[in-house]
């Protein structure tokens, strides 16, 4: 039955942001009829218009995420959601997954028109911007391995990933207070605050914690591993290998499972459906 929940959410969510991506698709072909047939007023506006789109599209993706959150659980549409044969558990999980996956989706556009429109504008290919890394790094005393390189940029990027995720979490958390008494008499205004309140008050947590004792990741050529140590961490930095930050990512995560059981919790017992 999940399958199918994340099924029918991937359709939804299709339907509001398939045009702006299909949008962007268009204007990336248009900047490679321009950069074949070498036109150089379209370069400059394809690649401003690209990223336009693509940053719109960015800002729909949410709107979307929250549109549809709304009016599926708590909106017009609420009666028939929780009438099927489902926990609300699987649900709220249906909608998390997807929406991660659209507002991942629609990070990873940007970032690409970004590196494209950058190597489009300046002449360049991805392997010249390689080669002028590498120069960077063959200052260092130590230079990093290609492995330590690469684990480095997958853990930012599973950082980056759990950011969006614990996002998507303070979102419907947010929303889902917007429709319990007697915080619903704030409307809209309320779940902003309650989205802000929140996502704050993790953060301070978070950097509090990490003031205290920071946890780090770190890779090496050996292996990887984790130290509460700002001198290992240093250490292994010096030695060419990689250090990064935990303390408030772990934080994000627990915040986010329990914004999660508590967001279960408040559809189970407490919301008010339209």
């Amino acid at each position: 039955m999940l399958g199918k929940l994340i099924k029918h959410d991937f359709k939804s969510g299709a339907s509001d942001v398939g045009i702006v991506y299909l949008i962007a698709g268009i204007v990336a072909l248009t900047m490679v009829a321009f950069l074949v047939f070498d036109f150089g007023q379209g370069k400059i506006v394809s690649s401003v218009l690209l990223l336009i789109v693509c940053a719109v599209a960015v800002l729909v993706t949410f709107i979307s995420v929250i549109r549809n959150f709304s009016k599926t659980m708590y909106g017009d549409r609420g009666y028939l959601t929780h009438a099927l044969p489902v926990k609300s558990s699987s649900l709220i999980f249906s909608k998390w997954f997807v929406s991660t996956v659209w507002v991942l989706i629609s990070y990873l556009m940007l970032y690409i028109a970004f590196f494209c429109v950058y190597n489009y504008l300046s002449d360049s290919s991805g392997s010249d911007m390689y080669d002028m890394i590498m120069m960077m790094l063959e200052t260092m005393e130590f230079v990093p391995s290609q492995k330590i390189l690469t684990g480095m940029i997958i853990a930012v990027g599973f950082k980056g990933l759990i950011n969006m995720a614990s996002l998507v979490i303070f979102i419907f958390f947010a929303i889902t207070m917007g429709y319990v008494r007697p915080f619903h008499k704030l409307g809209g205004v309320g779940q902003v605050l309650y989205f802000f309140g929140t996502y704050y008050i993790v953060r301070i947590i978070g950097k509090g914690l990490s003031k205290l004792a920071e946890l780090y990741f770190t890779i090496q050529d050996s292996g990887l591993g984790f130290t509460f140590s700002d001198a290992v961490a240093e250490i292994v930095k010096e030695y060419g290998g990689g250090a990064m930050r935990l303390t408030e990512t772990y934080v994000q995560i627990i915040a986010a499972i329990v914004l999660f059981i508590i967001t279960t919790d408040l559809v189970d017992r407490k919301v008010n459906i339209k």
